[in-house]
């Protein structure tokens, strides 16, 4: 993850786990999808999206991706580390 991660680190608190599971979510993987990937359950999977959601302020997916389309936070994640697991 680059460095402008921090912003969502420090302002949003957001934790390093969850900051993994944002870019999953970024690249539109189900939660089924994330969990094999992080080798975590569907449920921790919920947790952590009710979570993140929380400190972001935001209630649903389309709210996430305009939330980092907004702030420019997209690049954080890079592309080719998801593009061959979809």
């Amino acid at each position: 993850l680059k460095k402008d991660s921090f912003i969502l680190k420090y302002h949003y608190q957001i934790t390093p786990r969850e900051l993994e599971l944002m870019g999953h979510l970024l690249y539109g993987y189900r939660y089924a999808e994330i969990a094999d990937a992080l080798d975590i359950s569907i449920n921790t999977v919920r947790t952590h999206v009710s979570n993140i959601y929380t400190k972001l302020g935001i209630h649903s997916r389309p709210q996430f991706v305009r939330f980092l389309l907004k702030h420019n936070l997209t690049h954080i994640w890079d592309d080719r580390d998801y593009e061959n697991d979809i």
